[in-house]
């Protein structure tokens, strides 16, 4: 029992505490108690030795996220005593999970809420009749996401959820994290590290620090390159109704290295228009302070260059409806395909005329989410020019209810940095996007700049003198005016680096014409390139071209393989398991 002193304590500590902080102290509790002995007294030195805890660790991840922050998170518990086993969730054995007592899931959300390939068999499991009871089971799980995709950490919150109603024990409170994780991934690892070795540490450790920050030769999105632009050059004609720019910016004395298929990380800033309109729809001044946990500066800077408000995110309408209480906007999140609608083309100053509030500076930047850099898809190698490195960026400007838009980072690029100045830049690893090991056949398919990391692959393969089996198919608008890199795939044929390439254009003919249907054209072909073992490559649009793509190649696997529609489609999904089939879709 209690005195009545610790009464009083635990009375304040529980008070005031949140949901989510009564669920963590929960586990705390059970993570001190769970291996004390029947009838130990009160105040014996009766938990085990931290040793005696093994914890595994599983991660599922595309771009390689989710394996940092499990691999940061055993460092942490290694250095407190914990045993630790580390493992992908593609190479786990799922018979195992029964017998283990503590696991904790590193794991991030691809496309609409679906699991990332290397954790679909995992999840499946969860979820599927097959999977065992876990009373004995104390877990904890951290999502990696976008807020911007309105299915945010889904396949963390799924993972969460179905541990639970198997009989698990939750340690800690799912943790979403956005695209900046590297604090709320270090706040996490803290918190399983004060549970699983029962102290609450007094202070972070600095390795642990130093790896998420990064150092002068380890940059990152937290620490950034400040890389020359070197060349730019608009490669759509004057004429188009697209302005793509050609960038060619310079790693020298970064220490920095990539691969065909990584993506530059960019930091840009917001339209100066935007920033004004919003200040004066809002009242605030632009020299009204702002201080957060990360930047103390000005109103009109921090939305310049640190918070979001080119884009929505459903997350910011449900906080805005909480402060606001607009029965529009609750009608408007109700009804899903209304949402998805509203946050297409809209952005922040769209929030406030559609939804007024009146808010101060305080309780906007509390509201907006951070800027996150925008990733490109490399299209170099790095092995005719360690020192540099290319993007290829489509400007992105429209108009939508009688108002001028522009893209943050692309309009950033293509109007407001020059040859000579020094931009942001970091390395986005993309390990489920890599040309094969061997000499596979390759079949590339990409639209617009999605045709960027095909450049990439094939001046890698002409580095490497490997010549033939490769097929690119390309998609734009106009030949005249949109045939990105049109010289390059030219060499690449005459150099027999290119074997074969078609391309559509969909707005030079009565009909339209896209790269689907060109492979629908080939069909026969396409199936003979399959069965002789290549990889295809989809890189564009997720919700059209991509998807377009996918049902295209499920209809040609169906037809030439002599499969039903229900076969056609499992044998895509295990193409994209073997990496016979891999996305780099947006």
């Amino acid at each position: 029992m209690l005195n009545d002193e610790q009464q009083q304590l635990l009375k304040k500590l529980v008070e005031n505490a949140s949901q989510e902080q009564l669920i963590w102290l929960s586990g705390y509790l059970a993570g001190r108690t769970a291996a004390i002995p029947a009838g130990t007294p009160v105040g014996a030195q009766a938990l085990p030795a931290i040793d005696a805890i093994k914890v595994t660790i599983l991660f599922g991840t595309k771009t390689g996220k989710s394996e940092e922050v499990a691999k940061l998170t055993a460092s942490k518990l290694s250095s407190l005593g914990v045993s630790t086993h580390v493992v992908s969730m593609e190479a786990y054995k799922l018979q195992n999970l029964k017998t283990e007592t503590h696991v904790l899931v590193a794991v991030s959300t691809h496309g609409e809420g679906e699991p990332p390939v290397a954790a679909r068999d995992f999840y499946d499991f969860l979820h599927g009749r097959k999977a065992p009871k876990l009373q004995d089971l104390k877990f904890a799980v951290i999502g990696l996401g976008d807020k911007s995709y309105e299915k945010f950490c889904q396949t963390g919150a799924d993972i969460h959820e179905v541990l639970l109603k198997l009989g698990a024990t939750a340690i800690a409170p799912l943790t979403r994290c956005d695209v900046d994780f590297e604090e709320e991934a270090a706040q996490w690892i803290d918190n399983i590290s004060a549970v699983l070795s029962q102290s609450v540490p007094t202070q972070a450790p600095a390795a642990t620090t130093a790896v998420v920050t990064g150092s002068t030769k380890n940059y990152t999105r937290s620490n950034p390159f400040y890389a020359e632009v070197l060349v730019k050059q608009r490669i759509t004609s004057t004429e188009s109704d697209k302005e793509v720019t050609h960038y060619e910016i310079s790693l020298a004395d970064s220490g920095i290295e990539y691969q065909p298929g990584d993506a530059l990380g960019v930091f840009g800033d917001n339209p100066p228009h935007l920033v004004e309109a919003i200040l004066a729809k809002t009242g605030i001044a632009a020299e009204t302070p702002v201080e957060t946990r990360q930047l103390k500066t000005t109103a009109a800077i921090a939305l310049r260059n640190h918070f979001e408000i080119t884009v929505l995110s459903k997350s910011l309408l449900q906080a805005w409806l909480q402060l606001s209480n607009d029965k529009n906007l609750e009608a408007l999140l109700t009804d899903s395909s209304k949402t998805e609608s509203y946050l297409y083309g809209h952005d922040v100053l769209d929030l406030l005329t559609d939804f007024p509030f009146a808010t101060d500076a305080t309780t906007l930047f509390g509201t907006l989410r951070r800027m996150p850099p925008r990733l490109y898809s490399i299209s170099s190698s790095n092995l005719p020019d360690p020192g540099e490195v290319h993007i290829t960026v489509a400007s992105v400007r429209y108009n939508t209810n009688d108002r001028h838009r522009e893209g943050a980072c692309s309009t950033f690029l293509a109007g407001r940095i020059t040859e000579g100045e020094k931009i942001p830049v970091f390395v986005e690893k993309n390990p489920s996007f890599r040309l094969p090991q061997d000499q596979s056949p390759v079949i590339m398919i990409g639209a617009g700049t999605g045709i960027a990391p095909y450049r990439a692959f094939l001046q890698h393969r002409a580095e490497e003198s490997i010549q033939g089996n490769t097929w690119l198919f390309f998609g734009d608008r106009r030949f005249r005016h949109d045939f990105l890199y049109q010289l390059e795939w030219q060499k690449f044929i005459k150099n027999g680096i290119l074997q074969k390439m078609n391309v559509a254009f969909s707005r030079d003919g009565a009909q339209k014409q896209y790269v689907q249907h060109k492979l629908a054209e080939h069909a026969t072909e396409i199936w003979q390139w399959i069965s002789n073992g290549a990889v295809i490559y989809i890189c564009g649009d997720r919700k059209n071209m991509a998807a377009d793509v996918q049902k295209t190649l499920k209809e040609i696997i169906a037809v030439q393989g002599n499969k039903t529609e229900s076969e056609a489609g499992e044998f895509l999904k295990n193409m994209e398991k073997e990496r016979k089939l891999q996305l780099d879709v947006y």
